[in-house]
């Protein structure tokens, strides 16, 4: 990630680019209870700080939830969801993100096996 932020920072001194590096994180995120919350909460506290740093959560929808200050999130997917890598790619491509990073294991999103395989194959699809 470092090689990525150092890359975007000569672009960006050298008049090629003048806006800050666009990640979303797509991650479960506190108050989830979700697998990887904590480590997705220490990932995003420690990209929010860099100033080159744009960062947007793409994180698992709650029934009611009160965010943490400081940080964009967007709760746009479901656990369990089958539904989860096509509401995933809507949020990217509405985000516009020079960045994906999916802060994932086989179980985050899902698990029951077949939401579970299609959300894994979120990432290819991003890429696609």
């Amino acid at each position: 990630m470092q090689q990525i932020l150092e890359r975007h920072e000569g672009t960006r001194l050298s008049g090629k680019q003048s806006e800050r590096l666009k990640i979303c994180l797509v991650t479960c995120f506190p108050p989830s209870r979700g697998d990887l919350n904590e480590y997705g909460f220490h990932l995003a506290s420690a990209l929010r700080k860099h100033p080159a740093v744009e960062l947007t959560l793409l994180a698992d929808e709650l029934r009611s939830v009160e965010e943490l200050d400081g940080f964009n999130v967007e709760r746009c997917w479901r656990f369990n969801s089958m539904l989860t890598p096509a509401r995933l790619l809507k949020a990217i491509r509405k985000t516009n993100p020079d960045v994906v990073w999916f802060n994932m294991g086989f179980s985050t999103f899902a698990r029951a096996p077949l939401p579970a395989f299609l959300s894994i194959t979120g990432p290819a699809m991003a890429r696609a």
